[in-house]
């Protein structure tokens, strides 16, 4: 059977945009799935990844790294950056859009987003108390933290967050333009602020590609059940 047979059997109706973005879905969750393991599997045997070390001291200037680098203005934005990954800012987020949800009749949708929501808190939760990985300890912290360092919560669930509620809105619209733009600014934030984690010396880079790969594999899960669900619960509401 040749490969355009074969093509036409599984999409009748022709390979269009939501057959692309189903098999790129799929694509995201099967890598980030196997970089947040190979990466767990190196934290799990203490290994003192190079690369870590080498972008924190990137970071940093002067005889004992304790200088960041960049403006003098620079670190207090990176601060205000990173609070976009934080608790209160990321449930108020879930609530308020929940809630919007709710008053719109579109229960399926807020719990859909609880529910993606409140797994991936629980996953980090339990990923950081299981592996319990201090945090860098070769420069300064410009930001008080408690929390052990792997993976990255401001970073996993960033991505959590505001990927899922992109996806949500993507299926909402109709125009590809609307869905790439939602995607698109969600992306953004979720790089920057996994950024800031790192320039602020709290995560290892480790921690925050770990999460960046969870995140965007379970926001791609997330995905997949908004639209295998949509024309029942999101679009017929």
């Amino acid at each position: 059977m040749k490969f355009s047979d074969l093509r036409s059997f599984l999409y009748p109706n022709g390979f269009g945009f939501n057959q692309f973005t189903l098999m790129l879905s799929l694509l995201v969750i099967v890598s980030g799935l196997w970089i947040f393991i190979a990466l767990t599997d190196e934290v799990m045997e203490n290994e003192q990844l190079s690369y870590d070390q080498e972008m924190l001291k990137l970071m940093r200037a002067g005889p004992d790294n304790a200088v960041p680098v960049g403006p003098d203005w620079l670190p207090e934005k990176v601060k205000e950056i990173s609070a976009l990954g934080s608790t209160p800012v990321l449930f108020l987020v879930v609530v308020s859009v929940t809630g919007f949800l709710l008053l719109r009749g579109r229960y399926q949708s807020a719990l859909l987003i609880i529910v993606a929501t409140g797994v991936g808190v629980f996953v980090v939760a339990s990923a950081k108390d299981w592996l319990a990985r201090p945090r860098p300890d070769i420069i300064p912290h410009l930001v008080a933290v408690s929390s052990q360092s792997y993976p990255s919560g401001h970073t996993t669930m960033s991505a959590v967050v505001y990927l899922s509620l992109a996806a949500m809105l993507a299926q909402l619209q109709q125009r590809k333009r609307v869905k790439i733009y939602s995607i698109s600014i969600a992306l953004m934030v979720t790089f920057l602020v996994g950024l800031s984690r790192v320039y602020l010396g709290v995560h290892y880079p480790s921690d925050v590609l770990a999460g960046w790969a969870f995140g965007l594999a379970w926001a791609s899960l997330c995905w997949i059940s908004f639209d295998w669900f949509g024309n029942k619960y999101l679009m017929n509401k």
